[in-house]
């Protein structure tokens, strides 16, 4: 056993938690550069930064990811239909149009800070009838 554990009758040895160095190196290097006068609001604050920053990263990995698969299914519509890319760039006017009517009229739900957008089969097939038209 260690000397310094058995020093204060230390009885375990606790397993460090994955990023809990980082973690610390992070908060020690954002207090030295800072000087803090309340150090523990300093760390709370940094913290509430910390989680922000995550909750932010993964709204836009999901819109990332949503744009992909509704961008893989119009992909597959236009060629289903056998829309051109000149009909497409045609139509890109009108669909814009028509999806912020559609956010503004109805879809729009307010979820804490960030906003979220359900996306329905009846517009996909609206964006359709545009491109068709």
């Amino acid at each position: 056993m260690d000397v310094a554990l058995e020093k204060y009758n230390a009885k375990r040895i606790y397993g460090i938690p994955a990023g809990l160095k980082e973690l610390m190196v992070d908060i020690s290097r954002e207090v030295l550069r800072a000087q803090p006068v309340h150090l523990c609001l300093f760390i709370a604050n940094y913290l509430d930064a910390l989680i922000d920053a995550r909750d932010c990263c993964k709204a836009a990995r999901n819109a990332v990811d949503n744009a992909i698969v509704y961008g893989e299914l119009l992909v597959k519509v236009t060629k289903k239909y056998g829309i051109d890319v000149k009909s497409a760039d045609a139509a890109a006017t009108k669909i814009q149009a028509t999806y912020r009517g559609y956010i503004t009229r109805q879809h729009l739900l307010r979820k804490g800070n960030m906003l979220i957008v359900t996306f329905k089969f009846s517009f996909i097939l609206k964006v359709i009838a545009i491109i068709r038209s």
